[in-house]
């Protein structure tokens, strides 16, 4: 995708706004942004064009007080809790997660909707991994991906 498709893409989904300044970026900056880009449009479906349309979706329900969770009930929480990757006890919970795996609901909630479900303040951008910088969110993506 090059830099022209990129620019006409998003402003034709009315997102301009994210390259007022695209002139003063350094070219690695486009560079990553346009690569950003690209990702988006191959992996979500729909590409951004399906992402923005859902999401105003969600916003226009969200003003109105509809919530796509609202129905949705905890029905265990567990506490956190540091166990080593090499223990005996990681292997066992571990197995059980996989057991249940397919009749799971993972749900990643922004700080609004995070409280209504009692979770205060979760940061999804949190770094999981100071060696890699990855962060929360893109390491659940990528073990969602796996599954």
């Amino acid at each position: 995708m090059s830099e022209k498709n990129v620019l006409t893409l998003l402003q034709e989904l009315g997102q301009s706004h994210l390259t007022k300044n695209w002139e003063s970026c350094e070219e690695e900056e486009k560079k990553q942004v346009i690569n950003q880009i690209k990702e988006l449009e191959e992996t979500i479906s729909g590409g951004l064009k399906g992402y923005i349309s859902r999401s105003k979706i969600l916003l226009d329900n969200f003003k109105i007080g509809k919530y796509q969770f609202s129905d949705f009930k905890v029905e265990k929480t567990f506490p956190v809790k540091s166990i080593s990757t090499f223990s005996e006890e990681f292997n066992e919970i571990e197995n059980i997660g996989i057991s249940h795996m397919f009749e799971t609901c993972i749900v990643i909630s922004t700080r609004e909707s995070g409280d209504s479900f009692g979770y205060q303040n979760p940061n999804v951008r949190l770094i999981t991994d100071t060696s890699s910088k990855l962060s929360f969110l893109a390491y659940l993506c990528a073990f969602i991906r796996i599954w």
